[in-house]
């Protein structure tokens, strides 16, 4: 008798693709053309652009940079890799190369602080309960350049400063007139802890003004308007 032809098969089920080497080959060897193929970059730590303009400024004097922020940069980095790692993700969605930069710059002293150098932190820092933020604050305040500088701003005075910006964005306003609902509280010193005066007369006229201007702009754009098109079908006629 002859042998019955086996049929071919198409569909594998979990269990039984395992038991195929050659099938298992051709997958391994998918995924990891795939993992090629999304791979980040690496990025070049010492030569981002702000790290490297830091550098140009310190070097023609007209930025306070020493080994000590150096030596913090890295610190924040080797951080950075470390929180990427509990995290299952890459450093760049940390934080950017250029946060880390201009938090050597500031040196803050708190979250608030913080906050003053970039409001829109990264989710992972702005939520204080993860516990990241404290522990790049501590970094900070360990760090040499911290003991030799002012050590970042008043608390008090940047939070003052933040709660100021929230209450301009919960207001929804433009520029125009906020200053009004929020108290005008911009001073970032050290010396004015006190939230200034909340009466401003002057900035309310001037929102009422430039509001009426904009109207009149407007309707004598809309009157030219009619005007243009009124001759064109009379020059058509």
């Amino acid at each position: 008798r002859k042998a019955k032809k086996r049929k071919r098969r198409s569909v594998f089920s979990a269990n039984e693709l395992r038991l195929h080497l050659g099938h298992m080959r051709v997958i391994s060897s998918s995924q990891e053309a795939c993992l090629k193929l999304w791979k980040a970059p690496r990025e070049q730590v010492f030569k981002n652009d702000a790290f490297v303009d830091a550098l140009k400024q310190a070097a023609h004097g007209t930025l306070n940079w020493n080994d000590d922020h150096t030596e913090l940069y890295q610190n924040l980095v080797q951080w950075r890799n470390r929180v990427a790692d509990v995290e299952g993700t890459y450093p760049e969605a940390i934080c950017s190369l250029d946060l880390l930069v201009s938090i050597c710059k500031r040196m803050p002293s708190c979250h608030w602080s913080l906050r003053q150098i970039d409001y829109f932190l990264p989710a992972i820092l702005a939520d204080e309960s993860l516990g990241y933020s404290g522990e790049l604050l501590s970094i900070v305040g360990s760090s040499g350049s911290y003991c030799t500088s002012s050590g970042g701003e008043k608390e008090e005075s940047t939070r003052l400063v933040v709660r100021s910006y929230e209450e301009r964005i919960s207001v929804g306003g433009d520029g125009i007139g906020s200053e009004c609902a929020t108290g005008n509280i911009s001073s970032t010193s050290e010396e004015n802890d006190e939230p200034q005066s909340t009466s401003h007369p002057s900035s309310s006229h001037r929102s009422l003004k430039r509001a009426a201007a904009l109207i009149l702009a407007s309707a004598a754009l809309g009157t030219v308007a009619i005007i243009a098109m009124r001759t064109m079908k009379m020059s058509k006629r």
